[in-house]
């Protein structure tokens, strides 16, 4: 799919919006031949996304399960508590930011960089041991009760 993606998007025009309105023009750099638009629906999007994940798909199958500890791994951890960690993690990342801002780290317009990084980082780190938490608190609960659910 990406075979086929990439010839289209250099040497067919259609394949963009408006080639000639595109700044910079989308032969000038890697970066501006890889943005390309969803919408309309373009043959070069669908080719691009579907070939990456095609990639990421066969590397996935690459990786011998039973090298890998999945008792407590992150996605066994996050997807067991999933709808817990997406309530959460606004209030997490909130409170983040503004113990950050409030003692003066982390400036008026934010920060991105490392920084942002480093803050994801942490974030996770906090949400995987409240995740692991509560997945130990929903599996000591009753078969039937509404804990299960969430």
């Amino acid at each position: 799919m990406l075979s086929l993606a990439l010839p289209l998007r250099y040497f067919v025009p259609w394949t963009s919006i408006n080639p000639e309105i595109v700044t910079p023009p989308y032969t000038s750099s890697i970066i501006s031949f890889l943005n390309n638009v969803k919408y309309p629906p373009s043959v070069v999007y669908t080719l691009i996304t579907l070939g990456g994940n095609h990639i990421a798909l066969a590397l996935f199958f690459l990786v011998n399960p039973d090298t890998l500890s999945v008792n407590n791994g992150p996605l066994l951890v996050f997807g067991g508590s999933s709808l817990f960690f997406y309530v959460t993690h606004f209030w997490m990342y909130m409170g983040i930011a503004g113990v950050l801002f409030t003692t003066g780290i982390m400036p008026k317009g934010g920060f991105g960089g490392i920084d942002f990084w480093l803050c994801y980082a942490l974030g996770l780190v906090i949400e995987y041991a409240l995740c692991k938490k509560y997945a130990a608190f929903k599996r000591e609960t009753d078969r039937d009760s509404l804990w299960r659910l969430f």
